[in-house]
């Protein structure tokens, strides 16, 4: 014969039905804690994005005010500006001084000083170095010396 104690498998069954209970208890409370945290976050990004937009278009009207009263300077700044544009451009192609400048320097060491150049006369540009010493004055001498200036890659030629 075969005993069957129902009382103990209904209290297994409950306590059973109880766990599954709590446990959907505490995800409820999860979700619902996070949702919460999440809307809290958006809603404060929402308010500091709002201050923001306030403070940049107080800055834009701040600055469209500032700058009406500028138009007449800057009409008159525009033509202005593109005849500079044009001389620089003009005194660019026509006069090379900074190429002969780059081309100077790249002669000269790091403790040589470029002290002045000469334009005056375009067949024989003159410039003066200053050095920290005697053995650097001959470094220069003889790095001078072994320029190639025959070469079609400079300015400068014999």
């Amino acid at each position: 014969m075969v005993k069957i104690n129902l009382v103990k498998k209904r209290f297994s069954v409950f306590k059973k039905i109880d766990q599954l209970r709590n446990v959907a208890v505490v995800l409820t409370v999860i979700t619902i804690v996070g949702f919460l945290g999440q809307v809290f976050f958006l809603v404060g990004r929402i308010v500091i994005l709002n201050n923001k937009i306030d403070q940049l278009s107080a800055d834009v009207s701040s600055t469209q005010q500032r700058m009406s009263g500028r138009q007449d300077d800057i009409l008159k700044y525009a033509p202005v500006k593109f005849i500079l544009q044009v001389m620089n451009k003009e005194i660019d192609e026509k006069y090379r001084y900074k190429d002969y400048l780059l081309e100077i320097g790249s002669w000269l060491s790091d403790e040589v000083e470029l002290v002045g150049v000469n334009f005056a006369n375009k067949e024989d540009i003159r410039f003066t170095i200053r050095v920290k010493g005697v053995d650097s004055y001959r470094r220069v001498e003889a790095d001078l010396s072994e320029i190639d200036f025959g070469g079609d890659n400079g300015f400068f030629q014999l």
